[in-house]
């Protein structure tokens, strides 16, 4: 069954045909460096600290910072990669809130992500029209969020010891996007179907 989705996955790229973006300003050195530099004699799954965790995603063009206080003009939600045991990573958007909670408001894509894959993503989401300015809700910076989830899953997709991240609250403004906090994990990767996955998407 797990070969049936690979092969299905990799049918489904072959199809695609929006290649995914070169997002700008990607230090691919600086992270191949902190990486190797964290997991220098790691025999397990390592959490990054705070600094580690900004300046790893700092490389990518993905800014974390700490606002002295929340924004209160936009929509909070989680930008995260998860690990599919057998597509490896996959980049997940969720509104955050009680009733997102309640609705389970969340999608997942494959990584790499096109423009079109992550503009996919915020529409398909059940509470969407908060985010794209619909039913009385102000314009927000939505092109930020896409461009964000781009890079994340640009990360996902070249760095494959990365096991986990969490982006929460990323406030979503009419001015841009803010990152509150991350959490970062990584591990050196085992051999396995999600490699496999890795060399079908050449």
């Amino acid at each position: 069954a797990a070969l049936a989705r690979v092969a299905a996955y990799a049918e489904w790229r072959r199809r695609e045909q929006t290649p995914a973006p070169e997002p700008e300003g990607l230090d691919r050195v600086a992270a191949r460096a902190l990486v190797d530099e964290v997991l220098a004699g790691a025999t397990g799954e390592v959490a990054l600290d705070a600094d580690a965790a900004r300046r790893l995603l700092g490389t990518y063009g993905i800014v974390v910072t700490d606002p002295p206080s929340p924004p209160t003009d936009g929509v909070d939600t989680t930008v995260s990669v998860v690990q599919d045991p057998a597509f490896g990573p996959l980049v997940a958007l969720a509104v955050t809130g009680e009733v997102a909670d309640l609705v389970g408001d969340r999608v997942r894509q494959i990584v790499p992500l096109s423009e079109a894959d992550a503009d996919a993503m915020v529409r398909s989401l059940r509470l969407g029209p908060l985010l794209l300015g619909r039913r009385g809700s102000p314009d927000l910076a939505v092109d930020r969020l896409e461009d964000l989830l781009v890079r994340l899953g640009v990360l996902a997709d070249e760095v494959p010891e990365l096991v986990e991240v969490e982006l929460t609250p990323v406030s979503v403004t009419t001015g841009g996007v803010v990152v509150a906090a991350a959490r970062v994990a990584l591990r050196r990767p085992a051999p396995g179907l999600p490699e496999l996955v890795r060399r079908l998407r050449t």
